[in-house]
């Protein structure tokens, strides 16, 4: 089955990988609270490395179909290097 003839599926691939991003941002959040670093580092670091596949397949997407996603491409798409590039401030806030 081709993925691209399918925007209905992709749209819930997009979801799933949100929602493990979102998962693993909220168990760093969890661990970080408890002064537990090094384990919420880890799993910010699987966020992160999710993200960028993330941005990966957004820009396979963006290369291979034009306008396919239309604007949830463009929120998905960008999110990895905001996230990347704020990741230490991140951990920092959920600290306090």
């Amino acid at each position: 089955i081709d993925v691209l003839s399918h925007p209905d599926s992709i749209e819930v691939h997009r979801k799933s990988l949100q929602d493990m991003i979102n998962t693993l941002s909220n168990l760093g959040k969890v661990h970080s609270l408890r002064g537990e670093d090094s384990l919420a580092m880890k799993y910010y670091e699987e966020k992160t490395k999710i993200q960028a596949v993330q941005t990966s397949i957004e820009e396979q997407l963006s290369s291979s179909s034009g306008c396919l996603g239309g604007e949830s491409h463009m929120r998905h798409g960008s999110g990895f290097f905001s996230e990347g590039q704020n990741l230490m401030k991140e951990i920092t806030e959920d600290v306090k």
